[in-house]
């Protein structure tokens, strides 16, 4: 499986799972896990991230609880926060590119807030660093050049 191949599996999660099941089940499952019933998504996300994992968001759009996030607990926990706020959610994902180690995506959420009904859309650009088959960082940015701006030297 090529380094895009396992970013899009893994950003496909939302389109092959019901959204409200994927939700519930991260809602219930151990701080560490994904809630069997959804087959093969837990299993997905732990042989596709390390454990130790980082999350770092780049700008304004960062969460309220933080702009690092540190292993796969701390991937799951950030997923089961997010996703907490939303009645529907969807993420639109395209234009993948490798450069070195790096798999750059355009990405947009959209969804219905939960308890609000308010719609929301978010669009981003994430740079995954993906090394042996394994994700070991995901950056989330505002724009694509920003994230073209960071990649590490050698990469452009």
């Amino acid at each position: 499986m090529t380094a895009i191949d396992l970013v899009y599996e893994l950003n496909s999660l939302f389109e092959s799972h019901d959204f409200t099941s994927l939700r519930d089940a991260l809602e219930a499952s151990e701080a560490n896990a994904i809630s069997s019933g959804l087959t093969g998504a837990d299993a997905l996300v732990r042989e596709s991230l390390t454990d130790r994992v980082v999350v770092e968001f780049n700008g304004a759009t960062a969460p309220p609880e933080g702009r690092r996030y540190v292993g796969l607990d701390a991937y799951l926990k950030l997923w089961r926060q997010w996703l907490a706020a939303f009645d529907e959610y969807e993420l639109e994902h395209s234009g993948y590119e490798q450069v070195g180690a790096n798999v750059l995506v355009a990405v947009t959420h959209r969804g219905r807030g939960r308890g609000s009904g308010l719609p929301v859309e978010l669009p981003q650009f994430q740079r995954w660093v993906v090394r042996d088959g394994r994700v070991y960082e995901i950056h989330i940015y505002e724009r694509r050049e920003q994230a073209l701006s960071d990649l590490p030297a050698g990469n452009e």
